[in-house]
């Protein structure tokens, strides 16, 4: 939630530079808890942070998702006022938003902002009709599920994998059998009448060329009628996605000849004009032209780089975390909560389960097994040791804090994995054990130990922060 609050402001248009940029600029880095002087703090803005008392906690609580949205934030420009005149007049000031709430796709949800709000102030009187176009799980459902909260609309999703006949997504016409039932499309299109509306076609380059024929008098004109009662319908301000992975090719092939060698800032700066008509060409093979040419814009979704990979991993593990805040409810069987869940180096331990789980195929999907397969059950094994009965009383205590760490991996020089221990704990080699350089505390599988202290060394040092808490123990890196 905090950092959904931290993405809000942002969009409202506080200054990141408010805070020292030394801290977050370089994002994947653990912020450095030395005291700045007010020539290396960055602008007069951030001379507040200088004390050390200030930055020491700024630096525990600043985790690797706050740290990207204030990066982001300041690469992106400010909304002009005639623009957030526009918005205003027409009650979608949140669509402007969108770039702001998205890990990376920052061409596509620049051209979705454009391309609606012009849309709408020109006061079109027919659906906006948009393709998501690219590989799995690289952020075609977010940015739709985003658009629609944002715009404060109504929206559905229509799985199209399994649709071959119009009454498929429209259902049995009027005086047929079933007829009274409609469909999903037909029912949410009924029921929004004249509104503003959000129509998510999913897998639609897998459905038939009939069901591509019974939607073009619709993305035409909004012209439709409700099969269950016969009665016409006003769908022209209804807004629908066409999400596809049709033409991931293309995108992947532009994306490694044009994009892949260069730096962040000038990548999300490299016109897609040419790759976009490319994108129309396939569709228009794919889907004819009469359908194609209803498409206002064809958005394409480009491969994640390692950081964005690493930011969606930190996502999911905050999704874990507040999961397992939920106090405990017996009655509920939720046995597993009142936890506190933090990390050692987030940003160390993002781009580490980014680079061992990521499948460009499945995009974030594959980092979100990651998460749930691994590092959830990690958790599990550490939170089921401790031999106190769950009761509903642990909720009156201080939260169970266990802490997410990167450890090496015995016998193999320079790689490390991750690791889950209660906090005060970590995981060393069993020699270090053996030498008396660490104390004793805990159990010992493959080579290692658990125990309650380590000496700070590079690259397992820093506050356990990345959920907005710090523990005890753990030096500055």
């Amino acid at each position: 939630m905090c950092a959904e609050i931290v993405k809000e402001l942002l969009a409202f248009g506080a200054d990141p530079y408010y805070l020292p940029p030394d801290m977050w600029k370089d994002y994947l880095q653990s912020p450095n808890l030395n005291q700045k002087n007010k020539a290396d703090g960055g602008p007069p803005s951030a001379w507040w942070c200088t004390e050390h008392s200030f930055r020491e906690r700024l630096a525990e609580t600043l985790h690797l998702t706050h740290r990207y949205s204030l990066h982001r934030a300041s690469k992106l420009s400010r909304t002009g006022t005639r623009e957030i005149q526009i918005a205003k007049a027409h009650n979608m000031s949140d669509i402007l938003k969108i770039p702001y709430f998205i890990i990376g796709q920052v061409q596509a949800a620049q051209l979705v902002k454009r391309k609606l709000m012009s849309h709408v102030a020109f006061q079109t009187k027919t659906p906006f009709t948009m393709a998501f176009c690219g590989p799995s799980g690289h952020g075609k459902t977010e940015l739709a599920k985003q658009l629609g909260a944002l715009l404060s609309i109504e929206a559905t999703i229509v799985d199209c994998g399994q649709m071959k006949h119009d009454w498929d997504m429209f259902g049995a016409r009027n005086g047929f059998i079933d007829s009274e039932k409609g469909s999903q499309v037909n029912n949410f299109l009924a029921e929004h009448d004249g509104q503003r509306c959000l129509v998510f076609l999913d897998e639609f380059d897998k459905c038939t060329q009939e069901i591509r024929n019974s939607l073009l008098l619709l993305l035409d004109e909004g012209a439709y009628w409700d099969r269950r009662r016969n009665i016409k319908i006003d769908a022209s301000r209804a807004i629908f996605i066409l999400c596809t992975n049709l033409g991931d090719k293309a995108i992947e092939a532009f994306y490694e000849q044009h994009m892949a060698n260069k730096k962040k800032e000038s990548r999300d700066d490299v016109p897609i004009g040419t790759l976009q008509a490319e994108l129309r060409s396939v569709y228009t093979a794919k889907f004819g032209a009469p359908f194609t040419g209803r498409i206002n814009l064809i958005a394409p979704f480009l491969p994640l780089t390692p950081n964005e990979q690493a930011i969606v991993a930190h996502k999911f593990m905050l999704q874990l975390s507040d999961n397992v805040r939920q106090p405990i409810n017996l009655a509920a069987k939720r046995l597993i909560g009142h936890c506190q869940l933090a990390m050692r180096n987030d940003g160390k331990i993002s781009m580490e389960i980014a680079k061992s789980a990521y499948h460009a195929e499945t995009g974030a999907r594959s980092l979100y097994h990651a998460v749930n397969n691994t590092i959830r059950d990690l958790l599990f094994e550490e939170y089921c040791n401790d031999e106190t009965p769950i009761s509903g009383k642990i909720n009156e205590g201080g939260l169970q804090r266990f802490v997410m760490q990167l450890v090496p991996i015995a016998g193999k020089k320079g790689l490390h994995e991750v690791n889950v221990v209660r906090d005060g704990f970590t995981v060393v080699p069993k020699k270090e054990v053996e030498k008396g350089q660490v104390v004793v505390s805990g159990v010992s599988a493959g080579g290692w130990q658990v125990v309650n202290s380590l000496p700070t060394a590079d690259g397992f040092g820093g506050p356990a922060s990345g959920f907005g808490v710090s523990f005890n123990g753990f030096g500055p890196s």
